[in-house]
C-alpha cells in the first residue's frame, strides 16, 4: 500500500476513533516523518510552495515507494524547534532539483501526496485534522511524543 492509499483510507473514515484506528494500523517512522512535514509549524520546507515544474511519472510501473524517499526529503526541511538542518548550506537549486528528481521517481498520485506535504496541505486533501494525527502518534501540540511514565519528551517522529 502505498502513502496516498493510506491516506485516502483514513479520509475515507467519518468518526474520529475510526481514523485514528487507521492512522495507527498504518503506522511508521517514515508515515509520521511526512505527515510531522506537513502538519508541526516547526518544520518548515526549504522548497518554495506552489506549483513544482516536474513531469508526473506516469508509467504503471518501474516507480520508486514514498517510504524509501524520505531520508532524501529529510534534507529539505528544517525544524526550528530542534535546529535540525537550521544550519544547512546546501544551495537551492541542488534542493529543488533533488526535490525534483524524487517526484519524477514516483507514481504520480505520491507525488501529489509530497507536494501536499510540503505545502502543509495534507489536512485539506485528506482531511484529518492535527488533533486526529497528534492523538494517533501520541504527540503533544509541539508534536513531540508525550512523555512515558518517568521518561523525557523525544524529538523522535
Amino acid at each position: 500500500m502505498n502513502v496516498h492509499d493510506m491516506l485516502q483510507d483514513v479520509h475515507r473514515a467519518t468518526i474520529k476513533a475510526d481514523k485514528i484506528k487507521r492512522l495507527r494500523d498504518h503506522d511508521s517512522p517514515e508515515l509520521r516523518a511526512l505527515i510531522k512535514s506537513s502538519y508541526d509549524p516547526n518544520i518548515e520546507w526549504f522548497i518554495p510552495e506552489g506549483e513544482v515544474p516536474y513531469t508526473p511519472n506516469t508509467e504503471k510501473t518501474g516507480h520508486v515507494k514514498l517510504m524509501t524517499k524520505i531520508s532524501q526529503i529529510e534534507k529539505l526541511v528544517c525544524n526550528h524547534s530542534t535546529k535540525m538542518g537550521v544550519s544547512d548550506t546546501t544551495a537551492q537549486f541542488k534542493r529543488e532539483k533533488m526535490f525534483i528528481d524524487i517526484l519524477e521517481s514516483l507514481d504520480e498520485k505520491e507525488a501529489e501526496v509530497l507536494i501536499a506535504a510540503k505545502d502543509k496541505t495534507i489536512h485539506r486533501k485528506y482531511v484529518i485534522s492535527d488533533n486526529v494525527v497528534r492523538e494517533a502518534f501520541g504527540w503533544t501540540k509541539d508534536y513531540v511524543r508525550e512523555p512515558e511514565k518517568g521518561g523525557s519528551k523525544t524529538w523522535a517522529p
